[in-house]
């Protein structure tokens, strides 16, 4: 991996950019690192921990789905005028 980068660093002569009106930067790094990880599939793993709340989009189907089993319990007149028993 050939990088043309300069990794050396500065250290106590770092370069002035000459901003306008002597502007500044603020950078604000963050690193999470978390030891260790839940099973998944994608590693070799035999199973995932992961639930159907938890998976992307996966809440607002569960919601449709309840809704669709629901709808005949709640409102059973409307299926009895369309024919569905």
């Amino acid at each position: 991996m050939d990088l043309a980068r300069d990794f050396i660093g500065y250290g106590a002569n770092p370069p002035n950019p000459n901003w306008p009106k002597k502007a500044r930067i603020a950078i604000n790094f963050v690193m999470n690192y978390e030891e260790g990880s839940e099973p998944s599939v994608q590693d070799g793993e035999g199973h995932t921990d992961i639930g159907l709340t938890e998976a992307h989009g996966m809440g607002q189907t569960i919601d449709q789905l309840r809704e669709m089993v629901e709808l005949p319990l709640r409102y059973p007149e409307l299926f009895q005028r369309l024919g569905v028993q």
